[in-house]
């Protein structure tokens, strides 16, 4: 399972959507084949005509044949319909690792925008306050360094004297 902790949260979200409704379109399209041949079970059981019974038969193979297509369709479709929401879904995670990198790399100017009151918006209000406290923090070490400084030059100043 190496692998899957290499994914992206995207790709992840991708897989495990379509193996859901894969597997939904395949069980309805198993459980249409079985209730069809349960219908043929009956017409045979109740002497229904040759060209009625092979009719049916018939019916069912290109229901069979056409459900094939019909899924590959499904899936495609749904692919890039999981695509599209995943990618609006993982838009402010993206947002707020850019600003991460940057805080990273120094700039503690950077905002991240909150469109919304989700545990994501959480999210990047708290990142907005960390580094407003972290600003705070810096400006008041710079400040005490000023008269740490200043206090130095005084004492020394006194000392000369």
């Amino acid at each position: 399972m190496n692998w899957w902790s290499k994914l992206g949260l995207r790709w992840k979200l991708q897989i495990g959507f379509m193996a859901v409704t894969a597997i939904t379109t395949l069980f309805n399209r198993f459980l249409a084949v079985h209730e069809l041949q349960e219908l043929i079970d009956i017409a045979t059981d109740n002497s229904v005509t040759e060209a009625t019974l092979s009719l049916m038969l018939e019916s069912r193979q290109d229901f069979i044949f056409n459900s094939i297509w019909e899924s590959a369709i499904e899936f495609a479709i749904q692919f890039m319909v999981i695509s599209f929401v995943a990618t609006l879904f993982l838009k402010p995670f993206k947002s707020l690792i850019r600003a991460l990198r940057k805080v990273e790399k120094g700039d503690l100017t950077i905002k991240v925008e909150t469109s919304s009151q989700d545990e994501v918006g959480q999210l990047s209000s708290h990142f907005n306050s960390m580094v407003y406290r972290l600003n705070d923090v810096l400006a008041n070490a710079d400040s005490s360094a000023r008269y740490m400084r200043q206090s130095a030059y005084q004492i020394t100043e006194v000392s000369r004297s």
